[in-house]
């Protein structure tokens, strides 16, 4: 939440003078099988407010005036995603790290 709120700070004052920003969202990178991180703990206050929402997402999307403005998106994805880029020649040291690393 909190990067959420300096995200709409940020559309609202802009980066300084001649750096206005006209979107900014707040994207959590987790692994999928991180559940304990991704599925909300049910005796929080805001998920007895959305008990029908099961994720940690989908309540911080409930609480929002723009839902999209936080994503949650699983790190082997965005590294499959990677791989399959132009750019991956040029990040393959980092590419290799992650995989040695974590396995994705």
């Amino acid at each position: 939440m909190r990067l959420r709120l300096l995200a709409d700070e940020i559309e609202r004052s802009g980066l300084g003078p001649d750096l206005a920003v006209a979107d900014a969202r707040v994207v959590v990178v987790c692994p999928a099988a991180n559940r304990d991180y991704l599925l909300a703990v049910q005796s929080t206050p805001l998920a007895k407010r959305f008990p029908a929402l099961p994720s940690v997402e989908a309540i911080m999307q409930a609480t929002l005036r723009q839902p999209d403005g936080i994503q949650i998106a699983a790190s082997e994805a965005l590294l499959a995603g990677l791989r399959a880029s132009p750019q991956a020649a040029s990040i393959a040291p980092w590419l290799d790290y992650h995989a040695l690393r974590y396995g994705w």
